[in-house]
């Protein structure tokens, strides 16, 4: 019995070492979408709006916890959509995530506000352009209009990680083996 449970807890060790750590969108339905690198809900539906800055800010103070996608998230998704590589491919419309496969993401925009402002003349806001991946530093005049991508902080969509059904099946393996040996 020793060596076996020395086993099996070398074995449940390995298993959840060597499963990777990497970022994955995971669908949690109803039109939400939970990134676990980034640990936000994003809407699945991506083409919220168009609006000027202004009436994007306005939306973003009346939610509560949601607010505009800034511009690391937003490339942060452009680069998940892309497998990690700034291409200048574009990323618009309904496009499926490259480590996400069971994922789509729909009406995906041209140009998104980041949430990043300067009210100084003329008053502009920082945008993100999905169509060629670039956004850091890119301004635009505040009464342009463009979509917000809504996310929320944290896991709305309650999808356990695949790791956490290897430790249960795990436990239940060994309490199943205690009970049958302890009936012999």
């Amino acid at each position: 019995m020793k060596y076996f449970t020395t086993v099996l807890l070398a074995v449940s060790v390995a298993m959840v070492v060597a499963i990777p750590a990497s970022a994955t969108l995971w669908d949690g339905g109803n039109g939400l979408i939970w990134d676990d690198a980034l640990n936000i809900t994003w809407t699945q539906d991506a083409g919220f709006g168009n609006l000027t800055f202004p009436e994007a800010s306005a939306w973003e103070s009346s939610q509560s916890g949601w607010r505009m996608a800034n511009g690391g998230e937003l490339s942060y998704m452009y680069l998940v959509l892309t497998g990690g590589v700034f291409s200048g491919q574009n990323k618009t419309g309904n496009q499926v995530p490259v480590d996400s496969p069971n994922v789509t993401l729909f009406n995906i925009q041209d140009i998104y506000w980041t949430g990043d402002h300067n009210d100084g003349p003329p008053p502009s806001a920082g945008i993100f352009n999905f169509s060629y991946g670039y956004g850091g530093g890119s301004i635009a005049r505040q009464s342009s209009h463009f979509a917000v991508w809504p996310v929320h902080p944290g896991n709305l969509t309650a999808v356990p990680e695949p790791r956490a059904y290897v430790l249960v099946l795990v436990g239940l393996a060994t309490v199943g083996y205690g009970v049958r040996w302890r009936a012999r």
